[in-house]
């Protein structure tokens, strides 16, 4: 079951994905995973997903998948929530790793697109409703398209209708008409909206979203807790600011192989994320050089 609390099961604001530290021999860094954590934290990040795509979690195998949710709930402060990501290629497979988040106590789950494989809509609704009632625990349906699967809006609805535990989707689709499609169909406060994407969060705010779980969190929080703060009270001209100042930070820090930059720039922050797994690989002497100058034009370096 899951932990006591007396936290609300939705997020609203800025949340963030844990970034999982590697050594520079592929090891996993646990150590560095309460810092992460305490980083963001301290900084106004309302919560952290654990293990996702942006995690490497393709990367890592269930024994350390469910180490760093370990040691991630043991470091979440109080004010903080945890969410696990469920990323499973069968449903049995799904079913088991909720039960291993329940067991840590986690607040919530989030329940990915099955990768890869072509799954027609009945199954993959199928899929989301029988991990949804396979816990307790409050459920995020994280729509996830660029995997090779995507949830039409009907077919969310689909599930949320069929599962009072579903509080929250992270929207990742890219698509405004299908967000607003969805919030027809299912009430504008049914679900706890979150964009999928730093790109989109003010647009998405704007049709009725609640926040963003963002990566630019992992290195630079408080532009992004700025950015929903402005875009929640309605000063849309000033989140419109904040919102091109990080679609600019974004697209330096999408430089080079996946995750490399985030890393590069977290240690000349002083905040270590660790090395990348191979096959991944750092950044070239040329790529952090251009990374670097186009955050220091932004004022963060």
């Amino acid at each position: 079951m899951a932990a006591e609390s007396n936290r609300p099961p939705v997020w609203r604001g800025a949340a963030s994905e844990l970034i999982t530290p590697f050594d520079p021999d592929g090891e996993v860094r646990l150590d560095l995973v309460a810092g992460e954590i305490e980083f963001m934290a301290a900084r106004g990040v309302v919560g952290v997903m654990v293990n996702g795509f942006a995690s490497e979690a393709l990367m890592i195998d269930d024994q350390e998948r469910f180490a760093i949710a370990r040691a991630a709930r043991q470091a979440t402060p109080a004010g903080c929530q945890l969410m696990g990501t469920v990323i499973a290629g069968s449903t049995k497979q799904g079913l088991a790793q909720v039960g291993r988040y329940e067991a840590l106590g986690l607040d919530a789950i989030a329940i990915a697109t099955p990768p890869l494989y072509p799954y027609g809509v009945d199954a993959l609704v199928d899929y989301y409703i029988a991990i949804a009632h396979g816990t307790q625990l409050p459920s995020y349906i994280y729509n996830s398209p660029e995997w090779g699967n995507k949830l039409p809006p009907e077919a969310v609805a689909r599930i949320v209708q069929a599962c009072p535990t579903a509080v929250g989707y992270k929207d990742a689709t890219h698509s405004l008409i299908e967000l607003q499609t969805l919030l027809e169909l299912i009430g504008r406060d049914r679900l706890s909206v979150l964009s999928g994407s730093d790109a989109l969060t003010v647009p998405m705010m704007l049709v009725g979203a609640k926040g963003v779980i963002s990566l630019v969190t992992t290195v630079f929080p408080e532009l992004i807790v700025e950015l929903c703060q402005a875009a929640a009270a309605g000063q849309w001209e000033r989140a419109m600011a904040l919102q091109d100042k990080t679609l600019r930070v974004r697209a330096a820090l999408k430089i080079g192989p996946f995750m490399a930059a985030y890393k590069h720039v977290a240690r000349l922050l002083g905040h270590d994320l660790g090395s990348p797994r191979h096959p991944l690989t750092a950044l070239t002497s040329q790529q952090a050089a251009t990374v670097e100058d186009r955050l220091a034009a932004e004022g963060l370096l």
